[in-house]
Parts: structure tokens; C-alpha cells; sequence
């Protein structure tokens, strides 16, 4: 193996290290004598682009020192290590995609971890986007802003340093013609510049060689857009797009919960001020109530229900309280009986006001 040890085999190899160490080092190796009959047995390193891949193992009753068998057990070795090598691009192949893989996984995680951790969503955008930007090797990532209607556009964030490509935002907004920005609506991704097609001039003096929109869609509608660009050309591929796409719609989401969270918050602080103003209204008329000799009470409109009724009527006046309409004849009472259609009136009256 790599590490220089002997991982399944039935010769007792085990008993010599020194012979894993000669063939890791490219070393042939002779035995005089072994447990299978008396001979001699070779082991003659099978290296692969200098580096050794396994061993060759042959038992021959006799081995001549001639040059002529040690050039033909060599080239048999040759021929024996590209026999086991023939599969190795397609393993190297097979690693650096899982190598992408767990990195892809890894950074999605780190990235899931930092969203997580950022509630204030004005610091959001600052603080993930030189993330994004150096995992996927740009110079510029900004997040554009786009409003119900969809004529509207406004940066959000984008990267401040001196390897930006567009450092005014008025040059990102120009990059959003409306063939593009009908074709982001679509669910488009939309190539800026690659080695293919040429990308629009943005200046006298530079241009951005390879950008890419990735939109985010909100209940059928384009809500934003995050550009990657770089000053120097190269090819998207698949899977960058794809981790493109995931990395836009959870920094989206994110930053939407994120000021969710504070809307919710300054509600919350909002409604307890006004209780607070309203348990202190209700004190101060409380107070005034029970400190005031007159006879008053007050009434919802338009049910006609009584909601208050002061304690000096209902000690002097011997009303009840818990009458919610003052038609109820124990209301009149008190009021001399020709006083009875004027009060009547003037009653009609501030009730149909």
C-alpha cells in the first residue's frame, strides 16, 4: 500500500519488513530460500509513474545473474504494472471528483453554520459574500435586490476591494438589460462573459472576462440576483452552477428570516410600548374616576353598550352598573319626571351624532 505495509498476502512477508521497504523504494528483492520448495524467489517492484504500486513475486527453481534475465524479468515487471495501472486515471478520475464533492459539502456546510449565526441581515451580505467569493475563486460577488413589479433593481451588497470588477453600481445595474432581466424572470442563468461569447464593454479600460447571474425566484417571482465575476476568463461548470444555485437560495432565505426577525422584533417592541402607554392611560383615569364626585359613565358606539359607569352613580344614584343600555328604566329614575323628554332628546341626539 501507500503506507509502505502489507495488507493481504499469504507469503510471510510479515517477518521481513526490510523486503517492504526495498520494493517501496523501487528495489528488487531475491529470497534464497522460501516455505513453498527449494529455489530462490524474486520480487521485483512494479512502479507506475515513480511510484511504487506493488511487487512482482516469482518462484524459479534456479535464477541466473545473466544481464539477459534481469532485463527480462524487468520488462515482464513493466508490463505487470500497467496491467494493474490501466484503471488508474479513471481512479485518479474518481478521487478528485469525491475530493470536489466533500469540498462542495463542506463548504455548504460552513456556510449554513454562518448564516445561522448572523441576525442582523445589514451584516449579512458583508460578511458572506467574501465567502462565496473565495470558494468559487472570483474577484466580485454582489446580490441585487429586485421589487414586486420587477422594474426595479437595487444593489444590496456587493464585494469593496480593490480586485472588483464593477466598483460602481451603476455599472452592475447596466449589465441587467431587459432581455436579461426577462430572461432571469424565466429562471434563466445568465453568462455574462465567457470563453465562448464575448461580454458586454463596461468601460474604456476593462471589462468583465467571465460573469454569472444566478436568480432567485420568491412565490413565482423574481426576488434577486447574485453576480460572480472575475477579471480573468474561464468555464462554469456543472457543478459550480449547481452550488451556485444552492449557495443563492439559502443566502436568500437567510437574509429574508434574517429581517423577518427584525421586523418581528420591532413589532414586538412597538406593541410593548403601547401597553405600556395604555396600562398607564387606564391609571391616570382610573385615578381621576374614583377621585371625582360627579356622575359620569361612558358608552360604546354604535351597540349603545355601557362600558363604565363611575362610582358616584352608582352610590348616589343607586344605578346598576351592570346594565349595559341606559334605555333600562332604573336609568331614569333619578331624573325628575319633566325632565324626562328633554334629557330623552338630548340623549337621541349626542347618540345619532
Amino acid at each position: 500500500s501507500s503506507r509502505g505495509e502489507v495488507t493481504e498476502t499469504r507469503l510471510p512477508l510479515h517477518a521481513r519488513p526490510e523486503i517492504v521497504t526495498a520494493i517501496a523504494r523501487d528495489e528488487p528483492v531475491i529470497v534464497d530460500e522460501h516455505d513453498a520448495s527449494p529455489g530462490r524467489r524474486c520480487l521485483l517492484p512494479l512502479c507506475l509513474e515513480g511510484r511504487a504500486i506493488g511487487a512482482l513475486v516469482l518462484d524459479v527453481p534456479s535464477l541466473g545473474r545473466s544481464s539477459v534475465a534481469q532485463e527480462s524479468l524487468s520488462l515482464f515487471a513493466s508490463l505487470a504494472a500497467l496491467a494493474l495501472g490501466r484503471h488508474l486515471p479513471e481512479r485518479r478520475a474518481a478521487e478528485e471528483a469525491l475530493r470536489k464533492s466533500e469540498a462542495r459539502h463542506r463548504f455548504i456546510a460552513d456556510l449554513s453554520t454562518l448564516l445561522s449565526q448572523i441576525a442582523d441581515p445589514d451584516t449579512l451580505l458583508g460578511r458572506v459574500s467574501p465567502v462565496i467569493a473565495e470558494h468559487f475563486g472570483v474577484d466580485q460577488c454582489a446580490c441585487i435586490e429586485v421589487d414586486a413589479a420587477g422594474s426595479h433593481l437595487q444593489v444590496s451588497y456587493t464585494t469593496q476591494w480593490e480586485r472588483a470588477v464593477l466598483r460602481e453600481e451603476h455599472d452592475i445595474l447596466r449589465l441587467f438589460t431587459v432581455e436579461t432581466l426577462a430572461r432571469l424572470s424565466a429562471g434563466e442563468l445568465v453568462f455574462l462573459a465567457d470563453l465562448i461569447s464575448p461580454g458586454p464593454t463596461l468601460g474604456d479600460y476593462w471589462s468583465p472576462a467571465a460573469g454569472v447571474v444566478m436568480p432567485v425566484h420568491r412565490q413565482g417571482q423574481l426576488a434577486a440576483c447574485f453576480l460572480l465575476a472575475c477579471r480573468s476568463p474561464r468555464f462554469w461548470t456543472e457543478g459550480e452552477i449547481n452550488l451556485l444555485r444552492t449557495v443563492a437560495v439559502r443566502t436568500w432565505l437567510a437574509l429574508e428570516n434574517s429581517r423577518l426577525l427584525r421586523a418581528t422584533q420591532e413589532a414586538l417592541a412597538e406593541r410593548d410600548a403601547m401597553v405600556g402607554l395604555l396600562t398607564e392611560s387606564e391609571e391616570r383615569f382610573r385615578q381621576l374616576a374614583e377621585n371625582n364626585h360627579s356622575v359620569f359613565w361612558i358608552m360604546e358606539l354604535p351597540e349603545r353598550r355601557l362600558i363604565y359607569v363611575s362610582p358616584v352613580a352608582v352610590r348616589r344614584w343607586g344605578l346598576n352598573p351592570h346594565v349595559p343600555h341606559p334605555e333600562d328604566g332604573s336609568w331614569w329614575a333619578p331624573v325628575h319626571p319633566a325632565d324626562h323628554e328633554a334629557v330623552q332628546r338630548a340623549l337621541q341626539a349626542g347618540l345619532a351624532k
